[in-house]
């Protein structure tokens, strides 16, 4: 079995990458994750430079691109030349996904067609999901920055990885033949869905995990914990020779989580931070002392009361992307509360560090049958099926009763509400109930977010209480 998987491996990453590049335009040139593995490696000087370069690159195409950011600019009596400093920077206004939802147009780049570039959106874990666009290019150098990250775990293209992700109905989903061709050539991997997750389920996923035996573990911190503490529950413990490192992405990982999945599973976990909008932000070295952040990726500040943060203290993440010119973020509140270092890691690298991610992105929702959703899972659904909705936060009073607020649109219709309702009744099934209150606005909690889900039952059942 070995055997073929390093023949499928050096299939995948000389063959498999190149050609699927050619036909789709998809991933990165050849040997541009070993170039960004020698840029990585620089003193901080230098990857300081590089990024403040970008940083003024990307103001200035956003500034002669965008109408939106030409009249942001000129609002506040800024012209790129002007900024020569973070103090310069710090006085372009903060882009929100409020702003992005009433103005996306106008944040594209002259002459940009949509049809023509790549759509996503996020994925709504603290507010609405929100559309976005970017090219290719991007794409691919978003995906070599992440490949060049991965192989401080020896995580490298074309290796086995299983992924604790999504929902059961897109992961079994019709596949197209691009899709099947494309998992041949690129992938070597397995996806198990998170939502609905019940105790048959992470039995299931249990046993896939040790068939399948991957050498990486990418998956949401909750689900991860919950798996573990089902095999510990269960006496057992996790059978995964390969197994190199587990990453957790898309929401905080708490220690009492890392505690757990650390003893159930023979490896190390590692904290990785990131956004659908601007790519990978952070990631934990292999130290485990720090997150280093993506200097080539994105450009970070911590502000607090309106102001740079000082050192160590926590404050709101805003982030600029340093390669999107086609729809730029430029000083982007993505609703997250961190804290910046000026200290070196002791792994020796110059990428400048951050401390954990202190906001909670998402809550877990625990129905009366043991079925556990993730909250944001039901915001993220109704970008789709109920776009009149502006935001929307699911509140879990008890196990079966939910009060879910919800801030209409200009849009919103009746439509809207039956299609909530609608989407509430499968997600968290027919035997709960909800009270569906229209709100003016959603409020902040302390940390500072606008959390898309708050749940009163799930840290009982749990059995703990996070940090």
């Amino acid at each position: 079995m070995q055997e073929r998987r390093e023949l499928h491996k050096l299939l995948i990453r000389n063959l498999g990458h190149p050609l699927f590049r050619r036909l789709t335009g998809e991933y990165p040139v050849p040997g541009r994750v070993d170039e960004l593995d020698e840029i990585y490696r620089l003193p901080r000087e230098e990857l300081l430079r590089r990024q403040w370069e970008k940083l003024r690159h990307v103001v200035k195409a956003a500034y002669e691109s965008c109408p939106y950011y030409t009249e942001l600019l000129d609002g506040v009596g800024l012209k790129p030349e002007d900024i020569r400093t973070p103090d310069d920077y710090a006085k372009i206004p903060f882009l929100t996904k409020a702003i992005i939802r009433k103005r996306g147009k106008d944040m594209l780049a002259w002459g940009a067609d949509p049809a023509k570039l790549v759509e996503s959106g996020t994925a709504g874990t603290t507010d609405m999901p929100t559309k976005f666009y970017r090219t290719k290019e991007v794409g691919q150098e978003k995906w070599a920055q992440t490949a060049s990250f991965n192989r401080w775990y020896g995580w490298d293209v074309g290796d086995p990885t299983a992924f604790l992700w999504g929902a059961a109905m897109d992961i079994y989903a019709p596949v197209s033949l691009r899709g099947r061709v494309k998992k041949f050539l690129i992938n070597q991997d397995i996806l198990l869905p998170t939502v609905p997750l019940t105790e048959q389920e992470l039995e299931h996923h249990w046993k896939k995990l040790e068939t399948f035996s991957p050498h990486t573990i990418q998956g949401y911190p909750v689900p991860l914990y919950l798996l573990a503490r089902h095999v510990k529950v269960a006496g057992g413990r996790l059978n995964l020779p390969d197994l190199r490192a587990i990453v957790a992405t898309a929401e905080p990982l708490y220690e009492y989580q890392r505690e757990v999945v650390e003893e159930m599973f023979p490896c190390k976990v590692y904290d990785r931070y990131g956004a659908r909008e601007t790519g990978l932000i952070s990631q934990e070295c292999v130290a485990k002392r720090a997150l280093h952040i993506n200097t080539e990726g994105v450009y970070l500040e911590i502000i607090a009361d309106g102001k740079p943060a000082k050192e160590g203290e926590t404050g709101e993440v805003i982030v600029t992307d340093l390669h999107n010119t086609t729809m730029p973020f430029l000083r982007y509140q993505l609703g997250d509360v961190a804290a910046l270092s000026t200290h070196a890691c002791g792994c020796g690298s110059g990428l400048p560090v951050m401390h954990s991610i202190t906001g909670r992105v998402g809550d877990l929702v625990v129905l009366p049958n043991g079925v556990m959703v993730p909250g944001f899972w039901f915001p993220a659904r109704l970008v789709k099926y109920a776009p009149g909705v502006d935001q929307l936060q699911v509140i879990q009073e008890e196990p079966s009763r939910f009060t879910i607020k919800y801030v209409p649109g200009a849009s919103f219709s009746t439509e809207d509400m039956v299609k909530m309702r609608e989407m509430f009744e499968i997600l968290f099934g027919k035997e709960s109930r909800a009270d569906f209150v229209r709100v003016e606005d959603i409020p902040r909690d302390r940390s500072g977010k606008t959390r898309a889900c708050i749940s009163k039952v799930s840290a009982d059942f749990l059995g703990v209480r996070p940090e």
